[in-house]
Order: structure tokens, then sequence, then C-alpha cells
């Protein structure tokens, strides 16, 4: 069913899988010199010495805040993964593991959170996620943040198998892969924002037309740029891989995708969906999961692919078209 490995985890609860949610750099952690001024800008940090302590980084107060800041953040990533767990119960699973970035080593200085597929092991059921400071900042203010935040990064968990074959495309020089790795992200994002979309977010678009014209001008213009660009290095490929369109046009792109797969079962459950979003009616959990696992099953890179040059057909070139008179 999905890309990723499974094993008969049926007596094993979302409650009892170890998660391990931890600062990085640790304040307390002696193999780094942390400086007051890396953990002085957190929400709740004391910054004055007390008269046991001349450090600040190890008043009891900041002690403190240190353990409660993991502690919320293993409490929210469980949340997500109640939510998941009827789609996670059969993944072999031994840690989670949440970084809790505090110097941006993670590099997101605009994203919110991720789930680092290079350094999971689905073989040991060992995977790896992060959070930026953004987040972190959030949290402790109590401000809102975007929903689902976890179960969206959970849903990348079970693609793990083919983002690791999108990832191919994305770090290699030719500007022709780097261009499907562009429209994979569709697919990648797509699929882990389908649970967000369909529990009635996403306001900015409003149908499956609105998406796939969203998908040919983006891809449109992705092209142009592989086709001027002198070489492929890395600045090149961060600024082709940015964006929040691969988030907004992606979920419907894959329902889309999936309906035209022909399959009745499909077609019937996507439809009634629709139905429900676009008439502000709730749709039941089981529906949302149900549709997710078709995604995470039967709409792998290769398919999207096919079916993005049909998109790509409707109106403008052909996708591998938008590769002709690249130099690689």
């Amino acid at each position: 069913m999905y890309s990723i490995i499974k094993k008969n985890n049926q007596m094993m609860e979302w409650k009892n899988v170890n998660i391990v949610a931890y600062l990085y750099p640790h304040p307390l952690d002696e193999d780094y010199d942390t400086e007051q001024e890396m953990v002085s800008w957190i929400p709740g940090f004391v910054n004055e010495p007390t008269e046991d302590q001349d450090n600040p980084i190890y008043t009891d107060a900041n002690l403190e805040l240190y353990n409660k800041i993991e502690l919320d953040v293993k409490e929210a990533f469980q949340k997500g993964l109640k939510s998941m767990w009827p789609l996670c119960k059969d993944i072999h699973m031994k840690q989670m593991n949440v970084m809790i970035d505090l110097v941006f080593i993670s590099g997101k200085k605009k994203g919110i959170a991720g789930y680092r597929y290079g350094e999971s092991d689905p073989m040991k059921g060992i995977y790896q996620f992060d959070m930026s400071p953004k987040l972190l900042v959030d949290y402790i203010n109590n401000l809102k943040v975007k929903a689902n935040i976890w179960e969206h990064e959970l849903i990348h968990l079970l693609d793990h198998m083919e983002i690791t074959r999108s990832s191919v495309y994305a770090e290699c020089n030719s500007r022709t892969n780097n261009l499907r790795h562009f429209i994979l992200k569709f697919r990648e994002e797509g699929i882990a924002d389908l649970y967000y979309l369909l529990k009635g977010n996403h306001p900015d678009i409003h149908s499956i037309e609105e998406a796939k014209e969203m998908f040919r001008e983006k891809v449109k213009c992705a092209g142009l740029k592989c086709k001027e660009a002198v070489r492929s290095d890395e600045t090149f490929r961060q600024e082709l891989y940015s964006g929040y369109h691969f988030y907004e046009a992606g979920p419907w792109l894959i329902l889309d995708a999936l309906q035209k797969m022909g399959a009745d079962m499909f077609d019937n459950l996507i439809v009634e969906c629709l139905a429900a979003f676009k008439g502000g009616k709730e749709i039941a959990e089981d529906k949302i999961l149900q549709v997710v696992k078709m995604a995470l099953g039967h709409m792998d890179c290769r398919k999207f692919l096919s079916y993005a040059e049909e998109v790509m057909k409707e109106k403008v070139v052909t996708v591998e078209n938008m590769g002709n008179g690249v130099s690689e």
C-alpha cells in the first residue's frame, strides 16, 4: 500500500510510540559551547543570574523552561500521531525524534517543520523530524499556528520511498531533472496537505480548475527559468523549489489525478468529499483518511508525471518539451 516498510503493529497504541523531542543544540550539552545569546531570545527565558548561579543558562527557571518546551512539543506531535494512527499503525515504528531547532541548522527560516527523510531509517523504524525557531516561538506564546502541521509531516513519512525517488531529480545538476522534481513537489506536498484541505482549509483556491491553471502557469515559469539558467547549482535549485504554490494547488491536483484513474471507488468518494467541501460541510475523519490512503497507495511519482503531462497538454506544451533547449 504505502511506499514504506510495514510491520504488524496492531498490538501497539499510538500513545506507546517513543517520541523524543529535544532542543538542538541543547543548552546543557557539554559538546557545545552555548552562549547566552543562542537561547536568550526564547520567550520565557530569564536573562538574569541568581544567587546560586551566575550564568542564566543554568538557572532553575530556565532548566524548567527547556523541559517544558520539550514536553509541549512532544504532546503536540503526539496529537498529530493520534490523528494519523489509522494510517500509521501498521508501519514499523520504534522511535520518532523531533529536533527543536534553536539556530536555524535545519535551514527553515521560512518553513515551520519538516520530515528528514535522508536521516530516517524505515528498516529500523526510526524517523527524524525538525521544527523551526518560528514554530517554537508560536507554541510558547500560544499563538495560532497552521493546523495539522504534524499530520502533514507524518504523511510525508508514509510517502518516504516516493519522496526519496523524487530527491534524485532534486539534487542532480540536470535542469531538466530539476524541472521534473519541481513538478513532483506538487505531488509530494499535495498528498501531505490533503488532510489539511479536506479539513476545510486552503481558502485561496476553490476548485480543481483553479489549481490546474496555477500549475500550468508555475510549470511554464519554472521551465523558462531552467532554460535561461547558466547552470544548476544549489542556489538555483533552492530558488526553483521554493514557494507556497505546491501546497495550494497540490491537494486539488491529487484529487483530480485520482479521479482520472477511473476507479469508481475513487471517483465516488472524491466526488462526495468535494461536494461536502464546497458546501461548507464537515467531512468525516475516516473518509479524509481514506482519501489520503488512496493517494499514498496509488499516486506514485511515475503516475503523477504522466498526469502532469496531460494537464500541460490541455493549454500549454508537454512537460518533456519544457526541457527542450536546456543545455545540461
